[in-house]
């Protein structure tokens, strides 16, 4: 059988020197060549795996040795059965942004205050990860002091990006307004803005807005609304 592991027959009289006996052909496979190399082909039989070519590796196919390409012990090194997309999250703190409210430290943390009856707005300005893919949402982080419990303050948000060589204002999310509950002072609060930000690419610079419409009737919390940052949602590559 070609490649099978054969016993060559030499018949030497008396004892071997070192150098005699490494000079003996004991066992050799049949045509064998420069680089083959053996492996067993079951449990009592020995055969030869022909040396692969350039730039392949040896892995397993069938539970024998075999060469492949660089890569192909899988049929997708990259794909999505190896690598799948993740959702990560970007904390952007409101007191690293521009504001036109008052920067404010509450306990260790650092928040903006947008006071009651005024309209004050925090501007985030950013753009999105290397590894960003899409879009999924921004989140509000909030919480608010000095009012009373059950009572609403008015909240409106927008969004503009573009990319290099486009006008800054070319794609933009229309300003959303609702009315956000208060349950309980000084607790934390994740709020989902209902941005869209369609179309948006890892190359564009943002500009999100968050303000509170204070002088609007429907705002009747009586105490300060405490801004902590945005959460970026979005679709990371793996």
């Amino acid at each position: 059988m070609n490649k099978e592991l054969r016993h060559i027959l030499n018949r030497v009289a008396g004892k071997l020197g070192e150098s005699e006996w490494g000079s003996i052909f004991t066992h050799i496979f049949n045509n064998q060549a420069v680089g083959d190399i053996p492996y067993a082909s079951s449990t009592t039989q020995l055969e030869g795996r022909a040396i692969g070519n350039e730039d392949e590796v040896l892995t397993v196919k069938s539970g024998v040795p075999s060469w492949e390409v660089a890569g192909g012990g899988v049929s997708d090194p990259h794909g999505a059965a190896q690598h799948t997309d993740v959702t990560r999250v970007l904390f952007i703190s409101a007191t690293s942004c521009h504001i036109t409210g008052a920067k404010f430290a509450k306990g260790y943390h650092g928040v903006v205050r947008l006071a009651d009856g005024a309209n004050q707005t925090v501007y985030f300005e950013f753009e999105p990860p290397d590894d960003f893919v899409t879009f999924t949402r921004v989140d509000i982080v909030w919480s608010a002091n000095g009012g009373t419990a059950g009572q609403d303050w008015r909240l409106l948000s927008g969004g503009q990006f573009a990319g290099d060589n486009e006008v800054y204002n070319i794609h933009s999310d229309s300003p959303a307004q609702f009315v956000i509950d208060v349950v309980a002072n000084d607790t934390k609060y994740v709020t989902d803005s209902n941005w869209t930000l369609t179309n948006l690419a890892k190359s564009d610079t943002m500009g999100l807005a968050i303000q509170r419409r204070g002088t609007d009737g429907t705002d009747t919390y009586e105490g300060n609304i405490e801004i902590w940052g945005i959460r970026f949602v979005y679709t990371a590559e793996q």
